[in-house]
Formats: structure tokens, sequence, C-alpha cells
């Protein structure tokens, strides 16, 4: 029984969300000519491996936050706060990437609204 019958579809779209914008700090400029190319890729090789730690790592909180969803809960209050708390938290691990990439005015919020 989950405590609480959005929950696992929440859950699942905040954990798609921060898995996605992951990849903001993942940039290889277009129209390079080889050895531009080779240059941006080589800078870009530390982005990458913070990306492929983090996806993991939030890869993994989403696996065994789904089991604890799915498992029976005993107090079902208790677990639907322990749940929001934990997606909230994963929200926040974004906000240091996001800062680096704009001031704070400029986070989710499309260019077509300025």
């Amino acid at each position: 029984m989950v405590p609480c019958p959005a929950a696992p579809a929440l859950s699942d779209g905040i954990y798609a969300i921060a898995m996605t914008l992951l990849v903001i700090n993942v940039a290889i400029p277009a129209h390079l000519d080889d050895a531009a190319f080779h240059k941006a890729l080589s800078d870009a090789l530390p982005h990458l491996g913070a990306f492929a730690l983090s996806f993991t790592l939030i890869a993994g909180f989403r696996r065994d936050h789904r089991r604890i969803l799915t498992a029976p809960p005993t107090e079902p209050a208790v677990i639907t706060r322990l749940t929001l708390l934990g997606l909230g938290l994963v929200a926040l691990l974004l906000f240091p990437g996001l800062r680096q990439h704009g001031s704070s005015h400029d986070l989710g919020r499309p260019a077509a609204w300025e």
C-alpha cells in the first residue's frame, strides 16, 4: 500500500527532472574544427565524470525510494512526510550546478518570459 496514490508519480517526476538537469554542466560548442573539438571534449571530461557520478547516485536514491514506497508502510503519514522531505532534498541537489550557469533569477524561467 502506497501512503499517497500520487507519491510514486510525483517522485518519478522529480527524479526524472533531477537526472535531466544534470546535463546542464555538459556542453560542447557547435561548429568546431577537429583540434578545437578535441580540446572542448577534453575540457568537458570532468563535467562528464561529475554527471556520471551524480546520475548514478540519484538513480540509486530513486531505486531505494521506490522500494520504500512499495513496501507496506506501518505509518502512512510518516512515510508521506519523509517522502516529501527526501524529494525536496533531491531537488536541492541541483542548485549548485544551476547557479554556476546563470544568476538566481534565471533558474527555471524560460528565456521567452524575459
